[in-house]
């Protein structure tokens, strides 16, 4: 009888170790798309969820343009001089360059934020043969207009505005052909660069 005894606490006491070790050891599963090694509460790996992101970015940017026409259009009564197919082409290009632009701000390889890039310039070329050019266009005009607005004493008191009506005048600049001129065009430029920032500022940020 106290052999079965002792017996039987040797079982338990390996079967809580067996439970112990099962408790600790970390779970893992393959990522349904390259194959690696993933924590088993993920589907796909970090770096495969980027390559998605970055594959349907001007598929999403060209929807939320289509979108935010009409809204819009109910507060700028001006935007009927425009055609919506411009403000679509203009809007897709502006989510795009914004989200391009945060990327470059996170902590990822060289190889990797190129290979991001490639991707978003292939899907923009193909969406539309003007697309990188414009592209390009909006890049060199936020970069100017921003260096200007940093300097200039009504961004020296409130600097949170600096990226987004940069982005605003390239947008209304573009959309009118000609520089934003009268109030309701100086309006539009920040309702139309906050628009776009709000809808893509995570863009990048991971499930």
């Amino acid at each position: 009888m106290k052999k079965f005894l002792e017996l039987v606490a040797e079982k338990k006491k390996a079967m809580k170790m067996l439970l112990n070790n099962s408790k600790s050891e970390k779970k893992y599963r393959v990522c349904n798309n390259c194959k690696k090694e993933i924590p088993n509460n993920d589907n796909i790996c970090q770096n495969c969820q980027l390559i998605e992101k970055a594959d349907r970015l001007v598929g999403a940017a060209n929807v939320f343009a289509v979108g935010s026409f009409v809204p819009t259009l109910d507060h700028f009564p001006i935007l009927s001089k425009v055609n919506p197919r411009h403000w679509d082409f203009i809007l897709s290009v502006a989510g795009v360059f914004i989200v391009a632009t945060i990327l470059n701000g996170l902590q990822l390889d060289n190889d990797q934020g190129d290979t991001l890039m490639d991707i978003v310039e292939k899907k923009l070329s193909e969406w539309d043969t003007d697309g990188t050019r414009a592209f390009d266009d909006c890049k060199s005009l936020f970069e100017k207009e921003y260096d200007r607005l940093a300097v200039s004493p009504e961004y020296q008191k409130d600097r949170q505005f600096i990226s987004v009506d940069a982005l605003g005048i390239w947008i209304v600049w573009n959309l009118f052909n000609r520089q934003p001129q009268n109030n309701e065009e100086i309006s539009l430029v920040r309702v139309t660069g906050s628009l776009v920032m709000h809808t893509f500022h995570n863009w990048w940020k991971l499930s």
